[in-house]
């Protein structure tokens, strides 16, 4: 099973509610993506997407387990002469949100994307 949230607060609310000691390994991954806006290639691109992901892999009540995910849209980056970074500094707002929740709780926060393959 895979539980979808969709926002940091939500993803943190679900990971107390199940409880911070059912957090497999104690880990939360968290990742980073930059994509090229639009129609551009990456080595020509000054318009970049950026999405925060954050999953926890969740051992539940039955025995069995499922995984905990959120994804952020943090916004854009441009990297041509106004260097305006937002979706960048929106993103590790959110990180140091998570890295946060993860000292009061503790947690390990690492980097990677659990793959359901």
């Amino acid at each position: 099973m895979r539980l979808v949230c969709g926002s940091v607060e939500d993803f943190l609310f679900n990971v107390l509610k199940d409880g911070a000691q059912n957090v497999d390994r104690r880990v939360i991954y968290v990742d980073y993506q930059k994509t090229p806006f639009g129609e551009s290639k990456s080595h020509d691109c000054v318009k970049w997407q950026i999405l925060l992901q954050s999953f926890a892999i969740v051992n539940a009540e039955d025995g069995g387990q499922f995984l905990l995910q959120t994804s952020v849209d943090c916004g854009v980056d441009y990297t041509d002469a106004s260097n305006e970074l937002n979706g960048s500094k929106k993103a590790l707002d959110l990180k140091k949100q998570i890295e946060y929740f993860c000292e009061k709780n503790d947690l390990t926060i690492r980097p990677g994307i659990v793959n359901l393959d």
